[in-house]
């Protein structure tokens, strides 16, 4: 991670990691806090903890990370399960 600090602000948003001379994002979604659709994927499954639907996250999400494209950035989102799977 040479070069990446965490929780960097950007375009009103904070980015989990971010590499401001690469122009470059590293999200790391949890599954839960994110409400990820290939285990949540009733989109008006109601996140008791954002207080929000699952659809209602998954468009913030989505108006979050066109901020930081519209930025000039790369991303690379990495989720929690994906992450437990195969760390490597």
């Amino acid at each position: 991670y040479e070069g990446f600090e965490s929780e960097v602000p950007i375009s009103g948003f904070i980015a989990d990691e971010a590499n401001l001379s690469k122009k470059m994002i590293l999200e790391v979604f949890g599954d839960y806090y994110h409400c990820n659709p290939r285990i949540y994927t009733d989109p008006n499954y109601y996140n008791t903890t954002l207080h929000m639907t699952a659809a209602d996250k998954w468009q913030y999400d989505r108006r979050r990370l066109s901020a930081f494209r519209k930025q000039g950035y790369s991303i690379l989102v990495v989720w929690e399960s994906a992450w437990n799977e195969d760390p490597d």
